[in-house]
C-alpha cells in the first residue's frame, strides 16, 4: 500500500500560488493591525501625559480661557469640581477639562439649568405658548415662547434657537 504525503507537494498546480497570496495577505493584515495598535497606544499615552497647563500654540484658533479659570484647576485632575471669580466679580462653578485643541486645562463653567430672572420676568402675566422676548445681561436680545419651568411653578421665556 502506498502512503500519500499531505503537504505543499500535494497541492494541485496553481493552488500553491493561491496559498502564497493568501498567506502574504494574512501577514500584511497582521502587520497593519500591529502598527495601528502601536499608533493608537501612542495617542492614548500622549493624552495621558499631556501637561495640565500648557502654553498656548501660536496658531491656536480657540479662545483662551481666563487666567482665573486656568488657575482654578492648578494641581487638580480632569473632571474635578472647581470655582473661580471672573474679572467682573461673578462667581463661577465648573469642572476641570482640557480645551478641544488640548492647549489649555481650565475650569469650564457648568451651565445653569435655572432660567435667568429676565427670562422669567418676560412671561409674568402671560400664558404658556405666548410669544415673549427679553434682553440678556450681555445685551443680546432673545425671543421665544413662554414655557413651564421644570418645577412647574413658573413660566419663563425659552429662546428660539435654530
Amino acid at each position: 500500500m502506498h502512503k500519500t504525503k499531505i503537504g505543499v507537494n500535494s497541492l494541485f498546480p496553481g493552488e500553491m500560488e493561491v496559498a502564497m497570496i493568501k498567506y502574504n495577505f494574512f501577514r500584511a493584515t497582521l502587520i497593519v493591525l500591529f502598527l495601528s495598535g502601536l499608533c493608537y497606544a501612542q495617542v492614548i499615552t500622549d493624552q495621558k501625559n499631556l501637561p495640565q497647563n500648557q502654553s498656548p500654540a501660536a496658531t491656536s484658533s480657540h479662545h483662551k480661557p481666563s487666567q482665573a479659570a486656568i488657575n482654578a484647576c492648578l494641581e487638580k485632575s480632569r473632571g474635578a469640581s472647581c470655582s473661580y471669580t471672573t474679572p467682573t466679580g461673578k462667581g463661577r462653578l465648573g469642572t476641570c477639562i482640557n480645551s478641544k485643541d488640548l492647549q489649555y486645562f481650565f475650569c469650564k463653567k457648568t451651565k445653569s439649568s435655572k432660567p435667568s430672572q429676565a427670562a422669567i420676568d418676560a412671561c409674568l402675566g402671560k400664558s404658556k405658548g405666548v410669544s415673549c422676548g427679553y434682553t440678556t445681561r450681555s445685551g443680546k436680545i432673545r425671543s421665544g415662547a413662554c414655557v413651564n419651568s421644570r418645577d412647574q411653578k413658573s413660566l419663563f421665556c425659552k429662546n428660539n434657537r435654530f
